[in-house]
């Protein structure tokens, strides 16, 4: 799976966003050309995505949609507050893009989504609405709140809650099964409130954030789908706006990245590279797992989960 990030640029607030303020800040952006050869690099990928930033705020945002719908299964990761007649074009254009929804909690931002998800029930179109939990910091009682009253007003065409865990650092430490809790609670508001609403991960959750108890419980009683009980996520490559690669495996920045995607012939060989450095740093190391909770299934932690990152991070910094 291949994710364009097509502009660095975003005019939302998300306190949740894994992007920071000094990339949101860089005015970096990708033309219209960069971006056909990007798509062609990516050609037969089985999804192309398109991010920023905020992609709407990309000027050729409609062509580019127009020319990734001809070809691609594809998924806009979007916060809907852009112009609302290009969005409308944009919907009437591609009525097969998915879109993957974030909120706001700007005040004043609040008027521009309400009348845009509006365009969204008028075309009878489907979205996944998202948020990511973050352990280094509170729980964002507002933004899951805001996100669980949109599936509330519009159950008409929120399809589901796709949840997302962030690498689980505190204070430059690793916390273990530190997503029960608040994975819990989160599920919990989201049945009660919306209970024909389905929650799923965003990407497969490792038994080091989420014990087994939970899953089975979050599976059993509140509804959570698609959760695959493995060691590691399914990996993304994102390109981005400066045309460098980076490998999404929950790895520390700069461990899987390469300066730029021209230096391989296409997508798939960009992957096996990819592959063959995080294989080759597995296989020559393993992180014992020294946790004190017992319903932990893994003794040794040989994929790319919240031990292994720790471990990685600390060889990477001259750590023990």
């Amino acid at each position: 799976m291949v994710n364009i990030s097509i502009i660095s640029k975003c005019n939302n607030n998300c306190k949740y966003c894994f992007q920071q303020d000094s990339y949101h800040n860089s005015n970096q952006m990708l033309t219209y050309d960069e971006i056909e050869d990007i798509l062609q690099w990516s050609k037969n990928a089985p999804r192309v995505a398109l991010l920023g930033g905020e992609p709407l705020l990309h000027p050729d945002i409609l062509k580019i949609i127009k020319r990734c719908h001809e070809e691609f299964y594809t998924v806009i990761f979007s916060n809907i507050l852009g112009n609302t007649n290009l969005l409308e074009e944009i919907l009437k254009a591609a009525p097969k893009m998915n879109w993957l929804v974030n909120t706001t909690t700007r005040d004043e931002l609040k008027d521009l989504f309400e009348k845009n998800i509006q365009l969204f029930k008028k075309y009878n179109k489907k979205i996944s609405a998202g948020i990511t939990l973050m352990m280094d910091e509170e729980y964002d009682e507002r933004s899951i709140k805001n996100l669980v009253r949109l599936g509330k007003e519009y159950p008409d065409i929120i399809e589901n809650y796709r949840l997302g865990l962030a690498t689980p650092f505190h204070k430059n430490k690793v916390e273990l099964l530190c997503y029960d809790e608040p994975v819990l609670k989160f599920c919990k508001l989201a049945h009660e409130t919306t209970p024909d609403i389905p929650t799923s991960f965003d990407c497969p959750t490792n038994n080091c954030q989420v014990s087994p108890k939970v899953m089975a419980q979050l599976i059993e009683d509140y509804r959570v789908v698609d959760i695959k009980m493995i060691g590691m996520c399914s990996p993304v490559m994102d390109v981005m706006p400066n045309k460098s690669v980076k490998y999404c495996s929950s790895c520390p920045d700069g461990f899987l990245e390469v300066r730029n995607y021209k230096e391989f012939r296409n997508w798939l060989e960009c992957e096996k590279h990819m592959l063959n450095i995080k294989n080759q740093y597995l296989a020559q190391h393993s992180y014992y797992c020294m946790h004190e909770k017992k319903d932990c299934i893994n003794a040794v932690c040989n994929g790319i989960c919240s031990a292994t990152t720790e471990y990685l991070r600390r060889q990477m910094e001259g750590q023990s």
